[in-house]
């Protein structure tokens, strides 16, 4: 009987064991969202024709044969006149001048031999300016721009140092090479300063020879002439082709 007793007590005991006996539940991790795969980034190729401009310079269709220098005029979008720019660059003696990394814009290409002054018994260009062409970053092939440097070996007259005789004076000159019926214009100086104001201008001709009364302006002295063209229609300095000879020294007589 005590066994019994005993025996139930100690299973008592057992079965409150097992009713207060804590079952755990493994603690469940947050799902983890993966990071996206990062999509390729294409990268845009330059475009090797941006801003860029190449000049041909020739003397009668052929090479020059010396490497010149070659400036530019640029007129900016929306603008209506061309300013001086202050880009230069070397043609090599084939007479290719390169640029690049030009504004978008139009541009004209120059030659300008530094303002020497006429010796020889031969027309020869001072500054010569092409038309315009229009340079942009969006291009899809190099801009070129041609630019004929000679002036056809005919001696003008009156010749470099010329002491002329009479206020009445016979001009003449051999057509520029290059260019199709331009107009042409003398022009006479105080000195060999071509760019600043004449003293007397005739009047603009496609005409190859003229006759100019000189104007009380144009006093005693050593004085210069030029030969100036520019296409017709446009105007000398335009946004058009222009240019003119070497200042020519002549010795003007008195009234």
């Amino acid at each position: 009987m005590r066994r019994w007793l005993i025996g139930l007590g100690m299973l008592g005991i057992l079965s409150g064991c097992v009713t207060n006996l804590a079952i755990t539940t493994p603690e469940k991790k947050p799902e983890t969202t993966p990071a996206p795969t990062p999509t390729p980034t294409s990268m845009a190729t330059p475009n090797p024709f941006a801003g860029r401009l190449l000049a041909n310079l020739t003397f009668q269709n052929a090479q020059p044969g010396d490497a010149l220098k070659v400036g530019l005029k640029y007129r900016a979008p929306g603008a209506t006149n061309f300013v001086q720019s202050s880009i230069t660059t070397t043609s090599d003696t084939a007479g290719n001048a390169s640029f690049s990394n030009l504004a978008d814009g139009d541009y004209q290409v120059v030659y300008d031999d530094g303002g020497s002054i006429a010796n020889f018994g031969f027309n020869v260009p001072g500054i010569v300016v092409s038309d315009p062409i229009t340079v942009t970053a969006s291009q899809s092939q190099e801009a070129s721009q041609s630019l004929e440097l000679a002036w056809d070996f005919l001696s003008p007259i009156p010749q470099p140092g010329a002491n002329l005789q009479s206020r009445s004076v016979d001009f003449s000159w051999s057509s520029k090479n290059g260019v199709s019926n331009p107009l042409y214009q003398v022009a006479i100086f105080q000195n060999a300063d071509i760019k600043l104001a004449p003293l007397q201008t005739s009047q603009p001709s496609t005409d190859t020879a003229i006759t100019l009364n000189l104007s009380d302006n144009v006093t005693t002295g050593t004085r210069y002439y030029v030969v100036r063209y520019w296409k017709n229609g446009g105007s000398f300095g335009g946004a058009s082709y222009y240019g003119t000879t070497r200042p020519i020294p002549i010795v003007i007589p008195a009234q």
